[in-house]
């Protein structure tokens, strides 16, 4: 299973770096087109005078630095949350280690990602966009399960969980056998729990 833990987390440091270009790329593209742009209006208007790189520099350095506000955040929150998931991996133990093997293995996928949830000894973990969330089993009072059909977009399906402390945690998932696996696996966890289906999981 250890193969399999760092095979996972190779894959996710894969999947970090083609989004953190992805990102890159769509800044740079935006910095090029007004760039070819900018270059347009300079020939037409037959501006030799100027120089062309003190012509553009000071509108595409404030262009620039408008863009790095929200590409610098979606950098930031795709380099932490990876990175928080890769810790959760690493200290997985064999058993949990296994019933993440059996999660993937259900819901089938093409590339690695961010599970909604992982199942501790002890605990749920819910990865959150910064950190984590862990929840004791025997803080949990009762878990439902949703679904929801919005008008022309995806299925989705919402796991609500409801502690003692009356704290409320919800994690929404794309699959049906995301919430099929989440379910059984809590029964199997905590069969004390009470779960209530609104989804007809079987």
């Amino acid at each position: 299973m250890n193969e399999f833990r760092e095979k996972e987390i190779n894959n996710i440091i894969r999947l970090r770096r083609v989004v953190m270009t992805l990102l890159l790329l769509v800044n740079f593209s935006i910095i090029f087109f007004f760039c070819y742009n900018f270059h347009v209006v300079y020939t037409e208007r037959k501006l030799y005078h100027i120089n062309f790189l003190s012509y553009i520099l000071p509108t595409i350095l404030y262009l620039q630095a408008v863009l790095a506000v929200p590409f610098g955040l979606l950098l930031f929150f795709t380099y932490r949350r990876t990175a928080t998931f890769i810790t959760i991996l690493r200290q997985l133990d064999s058993d949990s280690l296994l019933l993440y093997h059996q999660y993937v293995q259900v819901i089938g996928r093409f590339w690695a990602g961010i599970a909604p949830y992982i199942f501790q000894t002890r605990h749920i973990i819910i990865p959150t966009l910064l950190s984590q969330k862990n929840i004791p089993y025997t803080d949990i009072m009762d878990v439902s399960f949703s679904r929801s059909r919005p008008y022309k977009a995806p299925t989705t399906y919402s796991m609500n969980i409801r502690t003692f402390e009356n704290k409320k945690h919800s994690v929404t998932f794309y699959q049906y056998a995301q919430a099929q696996f989440a379910m059984h696996t809590l029964m199997n966890k905590q069969p004390g729990i009470p779960v209530v289906n609104n989804m007809n999981i079987i």
